[in-house]
Formats: C-alpha cells, structure tokens, sequence
C-alpha cells in the first residue's frame, strides 16, 4: 500500500472565531444539527489504528476544523501516543494542523515543537484586512493576538506557514 494521508476534523464545524467568510458557518446552519460535536477518543483510536497498520513508508495525519485546538492538547497528546502505540511497521508520520490561532500559547507551542508539527497559521494580510474579516464571536479584532502566536512560534522554532485569504481588499 502507498503512503496514507488522513484528514482529521477533530472539532466539526465549531470555532472560536466568527470570519466574514466562513464556509462552515453558513453550512452548519443549513444542517439539521449544527455541530456534530468533538471528535471521541474512541474515534481518534480507531482511525490511528486503522490507517497505521495500513501505512507502508510514510503517514501523514492532516487535523483541521472549524478549529482543532478546541478540542484540548490531551486530545493531541493521545493521537501522537497512539501513533507510536500502532506504528507496528516503523512508518515515518508527519502531524499537521490547521490553526487560525488564537489558542495558541506556550504549551501548544511546547507541544508542537516536541512532536514535529507543521502548523498552518490563517492570517489574511495586514493587520486592517485581517481585523476586518477575521474576528471573535463578540466581534473584537484578532490580528495582534495571532500575530503574539506567530512570535511564540518563532521562540519555540515551532515549523509554520501562513494560510492567506487573497481577496481583493489584500491585492490593494
């Protein structure tokens, strides 16, 4: 079998934030239910195991959102346990998240470090773009505290890369 790439939605639609143009805001509520809640640990096992003892060479578990972080660093913790639990054939894994920041603190940044993962970052350009599309649920802006996330990044040497939105507003 090839290598194995596993898209993981560990929050469903759920976020911590209210972007202008988020997709998953509208769709969830064009659903009968809304959110269909955090991800079980079950869950996060099942599919580890299953996808581990498949992999040949090389996994990659890609985890996004809404917005991942909420579901707690355990949970995240106990995904890189059982990928060293189930990696019975000695793959090489790459972990990979999604992140629009706003959780990010220390101990994420620890963590992320620790466990070699790739961060995704969504920052849609200056600090004015940005604060006016991408803010909380009670409307505050968001870019100087993401902008604290990329700088704790830098400190823990933490691999990053910036997700942009282009949209016009950004090529001006």
């Amino acid at each position: 079998m090839p290598a194995i790439s596993v898209l993981m939605k560990p929050s469903s639609s759920m976020c911590n934030m209210s972007c202008d143009y988020c997709f998953y805001c509208d769709e969830a509520q064009k659903r009968s239910q809304e959110s269909y809640g955090f991800m079980s640990e079950q869950t996060l096992k099942n599919v580890i195991r299953k996808t581990m003892l498949r992999a040949e060479g090389m996994i990659s578990y890609t985890f996004q959102g809404g917005e991942p972080t909420l579901r707690g660093i355990e949970f995240f913790q106990k995904a890189v346990a059982y990928q060293k639990q189930y990696n019975k054939n000695h793959v090489q894994v790459h972990n990979s998240l999604q992140t629009n920041g706003l959780a990010v603190n220390e101990e994420w940044c620890e963590f992320f470090k620790e466990n070699n993962f790739l961060i995704g970052l969504s920052v849609d350009g200056t600090e004015e773009t940005h604060n006016s599309l991408r803010h909380t649920k009670s409307g505050e802006d968001t870019f100087s505290r993401i902008y604290e996330s990329a700088k704790l990044m830098d400190k823990y040497q933490v691999e990053y890369n910036i997700c942009l939105l282009y949209t016009s507003d950004a090529a001006d």
